[in-house]
């Protein structure tokens, strides 16, 4: 069976001849594919599903399975500077959502490691999903939050969205506008930008999501006992146990 992938493609400055690919990993869920494609017992479930989406039935009318498979692995592209004495550079690609999810470009950066192994990201992206709404910006301020995450520039070349750069410490420059527009009808363009990098490892790229998954365990036992300490009042309070509290004034 031939499986369909979502991918960013590297080819030669002189533009012949695949370089690199990469094939998302993270793909978006009924956007991109549709669970239970490949269990047997669950098949039925996956038919069903994809007959209710959007996109699972073709022009004649029949069953058109539009899922993707999922690539293997947050893969490194890299690259030569010729200007810079042939130095290599190696970065990853988030494609569309991606950009978004915290863990999929720590593991672009750091490769699961404690060495900094990408030293940008370039973010590609069809933003034409969100017509002309707020969530262009949003997506835009994505980025800036990855970036700060594991101190990497930020190159994003998005459909429809808003293009440009992000600096290892969150600033946005060189977005592409129209006048004071940032998107919106008839916002063309292009923008030639210095990526800039950063050679620090952050705690997070090293170590991922403890201190929020920490937070989320700590919050989760105060909400335990609060929940339990009033059950228990209330089983005492239904024996008898508890004697009232008389307050003089």
């Amino acid at each position: 069976k031939i499986k369909k992938y979502n991918s960013a493609h590297l080819f030669e400055p002189n533009g012949q001849g695949l370089r690199q690919r990469y094939d998302k990993a993270h793909l978006v869920l009924f956007g991109e594919y549709v669970p239970f494609q490949y269990n047997s017992r669950l098949r039925w479930l996956y038919d069903w599903l994809n007959g209710i989406s959007p996109w699972g039935v073709g022009p004649d009318g029949e069953p058109y399975e539009y899922s993707l498979a999922r690539g293997e692995g947050f893969k490194l592209l890299s690259m030569d500077a010729p200007n810079q004495g042939g130095q290599t550079y190696r970065f990853g690609t988030p494609i569309c959502y991606e950009g978004v999810m915290p863990y999929a470009c720590r593991l672009f950066v750091g490769q699961g490691g404690s060495i900094k192994q990408a030293d940008f990201l370039v973010n590609i992206s069809n933003d034409g999903w969100f017509g002309h709404s707020a969530e262009h910006q949003q997506h835009l301020v994505a980025s800036v939050f990855r970036a700060v995450e594991n101190r990497v520039g930020v190159a994003r070349a998005v459909n429809t969205g808003v293009s440009g750069f992000v600096d290892p410490i969150g600033r946005l420059y060189g977005l592409v506008t129209d006048g004071d527009r940032l998107v919106g009808p008839g916002v063309v363009g292009y923008s030639v930008q210095t990526v800039r990098t950063c050679g620090r490892l952050t705690a997070y790229t090293r170590l991922g999501d403890w201190f929020a998954m920490v937070c989320c365990g700590l919050a989760g036992l105060m909400m335990a006992e609060s929940v339990a300490a009033r059950l228990w009042r209330k089983a005492r309070l239904a024996t008898g146990r508890v004697e009232s509290e008389a307050v003089d004034v």
